[in-house]
Order: structure tokens, then C-alpha cells, then sequence
């Protein structure tokens, strides 16, 4: 599963990978694009 990030419709992030992903890797990513 690929999880895009959308901010005013512009891309300005992409975390893909086979694998599923915690809650935690999710907010880590997150964090990481501010």
C-alpha cells in the first residue's frame, strides 16, 4: 500500500513499500515532511 500526501493539490510526499505500515511509521513520516 502507498500512502501520497496532498497539501492545496500539490503532491509533497509518497512513503511506498510492500509492506503495511504501523501507525507509528505513518506518523513518523508525517512528521518528517513539516
Amino acid at each position: 500500500p502507498s500512502l501520497v500526501v496532498l497539501e492545496k493539490d500539490k503532491e509533497i510526499g509518497r512513503f511506498v513499500n510492500r509492506d503495511r505500515k504501523s501507525k507509528q511509521q505513518i506518523n513518523d513520516f508525517l512528521a518528517g515532511l513539516k
